[in-house]
């Protein structure tokens, strides 16, 4: 019989990474059928979807409190489809607040539990390491410092490298090139994945953008999802209908587009590390709910928020939050650096040493290696 392996995760980052694990455990091993929810990555991997990332969009502390219907619903129905199955691995993939839930059921009915991209107890709510200890068989980290974090804590963990090094790679090498004549400067625009996020993050970036494009005569491209994202971008444009800026929109081809721009303006988040690998000077911004800010400002133990900064264990590049969003002071970031080309190579230079402690290339195939070892284990 064939072996059969569930791998969830609820968000675009973790489609991406799960479809890239699925793809090295097929060359590994092809007598493994994969189940899961995730999105259009993990489809074209050929994971036999459940429910799809999309249905999952929630961010921030109190959204999925909102949603708290719809969770648990999708948790019955997932546990009871691994048990219909007789699924006997699950593979959970960031997405921390309903991983962890689904886990917590998982092992009463003895699955295998296995966690690709910890939860970042060590940025907040580190408490959950006992339950992490209780639910988890074995953890797949992304950074060489959580690896130490978890061995103190007796949990299994293992830093095998950081894949996004070769997706990004991958990404730069496909033949689809930005064919538009694009003048320098040129700003790219990353409001978020999700769009609660480009709801907050759009707005300040365009009217920062229409001060540069005064300024400097800059040139600007978005890149977006295909999809929900798109339309929804292009909608929010309109109204904006500002002809000045015209900006470039780039659809499912965000590396390239941060690949031929001079400086990226972006939402916290994944995309801050793709850029850094890409090697680009960068503003991360990211703005929340005053209710959630309240209940961040208690619960989170980190003076950084962007992937970059906290694997420097410095400010590489600055971060703006809340009410620092605004026009103004995204205008002033960028024009420190339009200004001064030895602050945009001293940050880039700082960037390079930042991306050299993610080991390399091959990352995936080597966590595969891993992961398929975990798979085949005996509990």
């Amino acid at each position: 019989m064939k072996n059969r392996v569930f791998i969830m995760t609820g968000e675009v980052s973790g489609d991406l990474h799960a479809s890239r694990l699925v793809r090295s455990l097929k060359a590994l091993d092809n007598s493994i059928d994969f189940y899961g929810v995730g999105g259009c990555e993990m489809e074209r991997e050929g994971v036999s979807l459940l429910y799809n990332i999309s249905q999952f969009e929630a961010f921030g502390i109190v959204q999925p409190i909102l949603n708290l219907r719809f969770y648990k619903n999708a948790l019955n129905s997932i546990r009871r489809f691994i048990q219909e199955k007789s699924i006997d691995t699950v593979i959970l993939t960031d997405f921390p607040g309903f991983n962890m839930m689904l886990a917590s059921r998982l092992k009463k009915d003895n699955v295998k539990v296995i966690y690709y991209i910890s939860p970042q107890i060590w940025a907040w709510r580190y408490s959950r390491i006992k339950k992490i200890k209780k639910y988890i068989d074995a953890m797949i980290v992304l950074y060489p410092f959580e690896e130490t974090l978890y061995r103190k804590e007796e949990v299994r963990a293992f830093f095998e490298g950081n894949p996004l090094v070769d997706i990004v790679d991958e990404r730069l090498r496909e033949n689809n090139d930005i064919d538009e004549k694009i003048s320098s400067p040129c700003i790219c625009l990353l409001p978020g994945s999700r769009i609660s996020e480009i709801k907050r993050h759009l707005p300040p970036m365009m009217q920062a953008a229409e001060i540069l494009k005064e300024r400097y005569n800059a040139s600007f491209i978005i890149p977006v999802l295909s999809g929900k994202n798109e339309r929804y971008i292009i909608e929010k444009l309109k109204k904006i209908n500002n002809q000045k800026i015209d900006p470039h929109i780039v659809v499912d081809n965000a590396c390239k587009a941060m690949e031929k721009s001079d400086i990226l303006i972006l939402s916290s988040g994944t995309a801050t590390l793709e850029a850094a690998i890409i090697g680009k000077p960068m503003i991360v911004i990211y703005r929340i709910g005053l209710f959630n800010e309240m209940l961040a400002r208690l619960l989170i133990k980190v003076d950084k928020i962007s992937l970059v900064n906290i694997i420097a264990g410095k400010e590489v590049c600055p971060e703006l939050l809340q009410r620092e969003v605004n026009a103004k002071r995204i205008f002033y970031e960028v024009a420190k650096l339009l200004d001064n080309r030895n602050l945009y190579d001293d940050m880039i230079k700082n960037i390079k040493s930042t991306t050299d402690k993610l080991s390399g290339s091959g990352a995936i195939d080597k966590i595969a290696k891993k992961v398929l070892s975990l798979i085949y284990e005996k509990l």
